[in-house]
């Protein structure tokens, strides 16, 4: 559903519409009132859709955050990780640089 920058009516508000001249400025033409209705229909669908689109923006938003927020989770418990593998290969390495100097003479 595409939309154009300027609020248009529906076609079928657009269809000539014939009133009785009572209130009408072209006698019996498009009512006047008939045209403000349908350009206000046009407003309102269009304030509607940027809502709508609106919502779905602060949506999105909202899944980027929490989408972010598991990265920087996942992230950090990798580190944790990183640090104990490398405590624990550190201490292994270190304990066999001892055991092979004091056992070496």
């Amino acid at each position: 559903m595409r939309w154009s920058p300027v609020a248009r009516p529906p076609p079928a508000m657009t269809k000539k519409v014939k009133v009785a001249s009572r209130g009408c400025s072209n006698g019996g033409g498009r009512c006047a009132k008939v045209a403000d209705l349908a350009e206000m229909n046009g407003r309102i669908n269009m304030v509607e859709f940027e809502l709508k689109r609106e919502v779905q923006l602060m949506k999105f938003a909202v899944e980027k955050q929490r989408a972010m927020a598991r990265v920087e989770m996942m992230e950090a418990e990798a580190n944790r990780m990183q640090f104990r593998f490398r405590l624990m290969c550190g201490l292994v390495w270190g304990g066999s640089l001892v055991y092979i100097a004091s056992h070496r003479y």
